[in-house]
């Protein structure tokens, strides 16, 4: 992965902003040249998106290829977070990354507790939990 790469994405998003799986490859992509916060922000916006999938996203993102991907957006996640999880961002990333492994129930008690906690940006995790509500 490369710049032309990313730059090639970001085309592609500014086509379909709403393209999650751009969304995966971008934050692979940016994983790939050491920048995790960007990476982050990008797993962030394709779990977003997921629930406006009629199909389950991330069970077609493993059948298309995409599976290196998402397994390296988990190990980025999972570098991030204290073991066991602490403050409300440790929550709020493990939600991101149950997400990304389609386990949405914990992924809902995850997000839940980083709410609780006070996470920082609430329309976030307001905006996950509803997805999941509109889901389970």
């Amino acid at each position: 992965m490369n710049d032309q790469t990313i730059r090639e994405l970001d085309e592609a998003l500014q086509l379909n902003p709403k393209d999650a799986t751009n969304y995966i490859n971008r934050g692979y992509a940016y994983y790939k040249k050491g920048n995790s916060e960007q990476a982050i922000e990008d797993y962030d916006s394709a779990v977003q998106l997921c629930s406006n999938y009629e199909t389950d996203f991330i069970d077609s993102n493993f059948a298309h290829g995409g599976r290196e991907a998402v397994e390296a957006g988990v190990e980025l996640l999972n570098s991030v977070i204290s073991s066991p999880p602490e403050g409300a961002a440790d929550f709020y990333y493990t939600g991101i990354k149950l997400l990304l492994v389609n386990n949405r129930h914990r992924a809902q008690r995850t997000f839940e507790i980083a709410l609780e906690l006070g996470y920082e940006d609430l329309t976030k995790v307001k905006r996950h939990l509803e997805n999941l509500e509109n889901r389970i």
